[in-house]
């Protein structure tokens, strides 16, 4: 999986370089397996073991850099907009 670093600091606001953040990330069992220069980013080749399922997603990848660096880490923001109005939709088990 590709992940940009400039994304990553979106939700963990993480300063360091590039370098000890694959560290970092590989220290909690993920594998790095490469760092690529993309114009001002640097993107992240991360290949997530099965034991890891919850770094499947950015948000999740944010979240171990938070830990590791012990960082708030900053959720999307999600509103609705407008009212939910019933599908009538049954489920019945």
């Amino acid at each position: 999986m590709r992940i940009s670093l400039d994304w990553i600091k979106e939700f963990a606001g993480v300063t360091a370089l590039p370098e000890d953040v694959a560290h970092s990330l590989t220290m909690a069992g993920l594998e790095i397996e490469g760092l690529e220069p993309v114009g001002s980013d640097i993107v992240m080749e991360v290949n997530v073991t099965p034991n890891r399922p919850d770094c499947l997603s950015i948000l999740g990848v944010a979240r171990e850099i938070a830990a590791a660096y012990d960082l708030p880490l900053k959720l999307p923001i999600t509103q609705i907009r407008g009212s939910l109005q019933p599908s009538g939709i049954e489920v019945e088990i």
